[in-house]
């Protein structure tokens, strides 16, 4: 026992208040006159002081309460063993649980489940428990209580979800409850998982409040299987077949290829790979039935590519896909699910100079290669050029024949443009000519570039978030600095323009007018579509540089073309956690409706909002969602999004325990002691324990009963006589 303000204790010597008043109290005198004394007899008198106590229990409770007053405001405490025996009786238990679908491997889930309910089984009444369950993100089930009995069917009812793990949010959260508990008492911290290299990358680090205990259990098994088989890629290769038999015009066919990897526990498992190869056999399914199936083998730690034979796509039909995997002890990533849409084609109209058949040679050919979207290209010269070859055209080509379009011509392509059309420029001669259609665009030059004698000219720098090169902006994904540029033009940047690659004297390479045809549409409707212009100031050949000879011409050609056409690839799937965007038919983007209905794949509805062009959706289940009008007939044709679980979940590799133990708790085994021990404070155990509460409560119900007594006690005192004669002298 301690005390925090000792001093209070010479309030103990107001218990002597008390017996004074005992000792010195006296009963007052009561006087009675009499009408004659003659036959009292005289009695002898003498005045005595009284000298010993009356009243002992009255007296008692009045002290009781004085002393019990003077102690609470000494702040008593515990200390040593009793301190910790108090301690003891108040622990926090914060149990982690790991439900990302890996836990389903075996019999992984029911032991983890188990272990989660005999952290609670064990709590006293002043125990707390709090559950935490965790895959990407974490989930406060229960915040710390006593009600052992809820804590015990929450941990048994939890359920797995389709989720990655990620250990770094769970322990923030269970880091925050813990220190919400203060340093006094017993906190413990309990994770349960199977503890994936996955969920826990190098570099994180979440520290724990020291004095924390923490355990760890491991729920793997040495006799679950030695590996993991997981569809993790599927590959779509789309392709235009001709129907020789009917004449009819091409249809459209895709070859699918699916990665399926094995991939072992441990390194011991790994080493005896040849015993434990797999054997599988998979299937193709579209819209639920199997139409195709090949075998599979493959030894641990190893992938591989299963192909399928091409499918022909029925027209304006989506297709659902599935890859299926059979028989494997982890079946959440057995299956691969894809959306198969008919590719939209994109109408390009080339436009050459006259007399020249050839310039747009290599062009063609690129273009002729596109397969998402399939490129539809028509090709004419300047002088035959009308205005009604732009009909179903999503893309304008002019190759080097701007300055020999007529006016009329230069207004028809204008006004495509600003209709929403894509409009691609290769200038090269005569870009000093009157030209309509360049004047109204604000394109010039001053002067035309002519490196063929000395070093020619390069290209320094293109804007990676650009549409048009986006796809070379991860390593090793395209070398424009291998093309050579011989002759360019060094054009003016119009205002509100946009360069989006320079070259290595700073003059711009490509164009974007995109802003500047926004600004000149700015009276037309905010929902309107507006088109694109991209200006190239070279050739579209090989004539003034050699990009049409490079390998990073193709895709920059399709790149610009699904730019120019405001043409996006709808994704074929999605993984679990990302937000999907889906695309809404053009036919209704003048329709606001009453919204859209996500249909998820275990049959939940909920409602969806879009900006009239696409819907967001939060995707939490793998297979397929179904988008439907709130209005619209049940027997349309919905729209539809695949959506399959984190590739990163399929991998099993155990985490380094001791390397995650130094991150979350880096306390030194001699510090370890020496921090729980000074972990609380006097004053902080003297608050947690608040002896002086009770202590306060004890002297008011001794006050209370003192008074209670004090009414109630009778008058026993005998009545005191004197006396006094005619002349008032005592008799």
């Amino acid at each position: 026992m301690g005390l925090l303000a000792p001093l209070f204790l010479l309030g103990l010597a107001a218990v002597a208040v008390p017996v004074i008043i005992h000792l010195r109290l006296r009963h007052r005198s009561q006087v009675v006159a009499f009408p004659s004394l003659m036959f009292i007899s005289r009695a002898p008198y003498r005045s005595v002081r009284r000298r010993r106590l009356r009243d002992l229990l009255l007296l008692a409770l009045r002290c009781l309460a004085l002393a019990l007053l003077a102690l609470a405001f000494a702040r008593p405490l515990f200390q040593g063993d009793s301190a910790a025996n108090a301690a003891a009786a108040n622990r926090l238990s914060v149990v982690l649980l790991d439900n990302s679908f890996s836990m389903g491997f075996g019999g992984r889930w029911q032991r983890a489940t188990d272990a989660a309910a005999s952290a609670f089984e064990g709590m006293g009444v002043r125990d707390r428990g709090a559950l935490i369950v965790y895959s990407d993100q974490a989930e406060m089930v229960s915040a710390p209580t006593s009600d052992r009995s809820l804590l015990l069917t929450l941990a048994r009812e939890a359920e797995l979800v389709p989720r990655a793990t990620s250990l770094l949010p769970a322990i923030q959260v269970a880091r925050g409850v813990l220190a919400d508990a203060g340093t006094t008492g017993i906190r413990e911290l309990v994770i349960v998982s199977d503890f994936q290299r996955s969920s826990w990358a190098p570099d994180n680090a979440a520290l724990l409040p020291q004095g924390v205990e923490l355990r760890l259990v491991d729920v793997r098994s040495d006799e679950e299987a030695v590996g993991n088989a997981a569809i993790t890629d599927v590959v779509l290769d789309h392709s235009r077949v001709s129907s020789s038999e009917s004449g009819a015009d091409d249809r459209e066919q895709v070859g699918i290829a699916a990665r399926i990897s094995y991939q072992g526990l441990d390194a011991a498992a790994s080493e005896d790979g040849a015993a434990s190869a797999l054997r599988a056999e998979v299937d193709l399914l579209f819209d639920g039935e199997v139409i195709q199936t090949r075998a599979a083998e493959l030894a641990l730690d190893s992938s591989t590519m299963v192909s399928f034979a091409p499918e022909v796509l029925e027209r304006e039909r989506t297709t659902r896909g599935t890859v299926r995997l059979r028989e494997d002890a982890l079946e959440s990533d057995n299956e691969f699910h894809f959306v198969l849409s008919p590719a939209h084609e994109v109408g390009v109209l080339v436009v050459e100079p006259d007399g020249d058949r050839r310039r747009s040679r290599y062009l063609e050919e690129a273009l002729s290669l596109g397969r998402r979207p399939f490129l539809r290209v028509n090709r004419v010269q300047a002088s035959g050029f009308e205005p009604t070859m732009l009909d179903g055209k999503s893309v304008v080509v002019v190759n080097d024949a701007a300055q020999q379009l007529s006016p009329g011509a230069g207004a028809a392509v204008l006004r495509f443009v600003r209709e929403g059309g894509g409009l691609l420029l290769g200038l090269e001669r005569g870009l000093t000519s009157t030209s309509a259609l360049l004047g109204d665009l604000g394109v010039g030059s001053p002067q035309q570039v002519d490196r063929l004698s000395g070093t020619p000219g390069s290209l320094a720098w293109f804007d990676t978030g650009h549409p048009v090169f986006d796809i070379f902006a991860a390593a090793r994904s395209g070398d424009f600095s291998s093309a050579s540029f011989f002759r360019y033009h060094r054009l003016e940047t119009p205002e509100g323009a946009v360069a989006v690659a320079l070259f290595d004297d700073g003059s711009p390479a490509l164009l974007d007018l995109m802003p500047l045809m926004t600004d000149d549409s700015a009276g037309d409707s905010p929902d309107r579509e507006r088109g694109r212009v991209l200006v190239l100031p070279t050739s579209l050949d090989t004539f003034w540089n050699t990009l049409p000879v490079q390998a990073v011409f193709l895709p920059f050609v399709h790149r610009s073309m699904e730019y120019l056409a405001g043409y996006s690839l709808a994704r074929s799937w999605y993984r679990v956690g990302e937000v999907a965007s889906v695309d809404l038919p053009r036919q209704g983007l003048d329709d606001t409706g009453d919204g859209y209905v996500a249909v998820a794949p275990s049959g939940g509805e909920r409602r969806v909002e879009g900006d009239g062009r696409e819907l967001l959706l939060d995707v939490e289940e793998p297979g397929f969602y179904e988008f439907r009008e709130v209005r619209a007939d049940v027997a349309a044709e919905r729209l539809t999004l695949a959506a399959n679980v984190p590739v990163s979940e399929s991998d099993l590799a155990a985490l380094d325990v001791d390397e995650f133990m130094s991150r979350i708790r880096p306390v030194q085994p001699d510090e370890e002691a020496a921090t729980l021990a000074s972990a609380a404070t006097p004053e902080e155990r003297e608050r947690r324990q608040r002896l002086w509460w009770y202590l306060i409560a004890a002297a008011a119900a001794v006050l209370a009963a003192e008074g209670l007594f004090g009414n109630r006690r009778p008058a026993t005192a005998a009545p005191i006589v004197t006396a006094w004669g005619p002349t008032g002298e005592e008799t």
